[in-house]
Parts: structure tokens; C-alpha cells; sequence
């Protein structure tokens, strides 16, 4: 797994290689939150997530862009989960799909940073990311129930490596009050047993 994620690692500035630019001193950054479905290889299977970040100008047609997510998706076989009280809302058909019955969640998180191109003008903007930071979530040992409900903290490990995102999304700035966006990623962990990609499809706000 390491060599893998070595490759990743150099191989992902090379996707950002853009000529970067000081900022400008009256570049403004910008904030964005949102929330919605999270997809595996599996397709939707119920579940979700939440993205936030920052973006700052360093060009008109380009932003630095930090991203943090995280994903909450049903646990794959041999995974390392924990019992999570709230799976029963999570059960049945919803509009993030039919989460599987009997199945514990597993959580994943990542911080990633990147570029962001977009127009350089217009109310309605289409853009594209290219991020590269890390992930982390439960590896593949298996837990030990020493009573119904309750593992042992000694068996929960949590695995960090590279991740990498792509994706697009369209937004639509607002008079005065910022914008509205809708986006899709593709999200790569580089972890043993963790479901990758990870594509998590977000609608949220963004300030100014």
C-alpha cells in the first residue's frame, strides 16, 4: 500500500501544475458548506455526508481551494466499526438510497487542498477541482465484542494515507447575499478495507 500511495503522492502535482499567482491584496476568500449523498463503487446505498472549505483567488480564473468532508456509508465486510445508535435512522429506503439492512456505519474523513478553476465572470459558473491531502478512517482488523453493543477502544485503529479528489459542480451567485452551488467529487482513499472511491454529491451555500 505504501508504494501505492508514494506514486499518488508525487503523481497529484503534477494534475495541479497551473502557474500560481501571489495573491492579489484585494482577493477576497470565500467559504462554502454543504451536504447531501455519499456514493460508493456500490452506488447509493444511503449514505451522507457533509463538505466544507475556503477558497482564495490567485488568479480571475483560478481559487486555492481547501476542502474538508466527512462520509458516513455502510461498513464493508471486514472492516473495523463501531456500534452507531443512529443506524436504525439510517435504515430503509431514503433519498440517498436503501441503506442495507444489519449494516453498521463506517465513518471517513479528509482534508485536501487544490485548485479550483472556474470563468473568470459570469453569474453561473461551471468548475473543476483537482485536490490532493489525506484521508482516514477504520482499518480491517476485526473488533472484539466483549458485550452486546460495546467493543473494546484497544481494537479501533484508525488508518491515515493520501487521498485525492476530482470532481465539477456549477454555481450561481446571488445578489448580495453570495451564492448557491451543486457539486459531485470523486474522492480516492488509499486505505485497505475502506470503500474507494468515495463520491459524494453536495448542494450547499457559499459566502460572500
Amino acid at each position: 500500500m505504501f508504494p501505492r500511495s508514494l506514486v499518488a503522492a508525487m503523481a497529484a502535482p503534477a494534475l495541479l501544475a497551473l502557474p500560481i499567482q501571489i495573491p492579489r491584496a484585494e482577493a477576497r476568500p470565500s467559504f462554502f458548506i454543504g451536504g447531501g449523498a455519499t456514493a460508493t463503487s456500490k452506488g447509493f446505498q444511503g449514505g451522507w455526508g457533509i463538505s466544507s472549505g475556503v477558497g482564495l483567488p490567485i488568479a480571475p480564473n483560478a481559487d486555492f481551494l481547501v476542502r474538508a468532508d466527512y462520509h458516513a456509508v455502510p461498513a464493508e465486510r471486514g472492516e473495523t466499526v463501531y456500534y452507531d445508535p443512529i443506524r436504525f435512522i439510517n435504515s430503509g429506503t431514503s433519498l440517498f438510497g436503501a441503506w442495507p439492512e444489519g449494516v453498521p456505519r463506517a465513518s471517513m474523513e479528509s482534508v485536501m487542498l487544490g485548485l479550483r478553476l472556474h470563468p473568470s465572470e459570469g453569474r453561473v459558473r461551471v468548475y473543476l477541482d483537482a485536490q490532493v491531502g489525506v484521508g482516514h478512517g477504520p482499518d480491517r482488523k476485526p473488533s472484539r465484542t466483549v458485550y452486546p453493543y460495546y467493543q473494546t477502544a484497544e481494537e479501533h485503529r484508525i488508518e491515515a494515507n493520501v487521498a485525492l479528489g476530482f470532481g465539477n459542480g456549477i454555481q450561481v451567485r446571488l445578489p448580495a447575499v453570495g451564492s448557491l452551488f451543486a457539486d459531485a467529487h470523486y474522492d480516492f482513499f488509499f486505505l485497505e478495507g475502506v470503500p474507494s472511491p468515495v463520491i459524494p454529491v453536495r448542494v450547499g451555500l457559499g459566502l460572500p
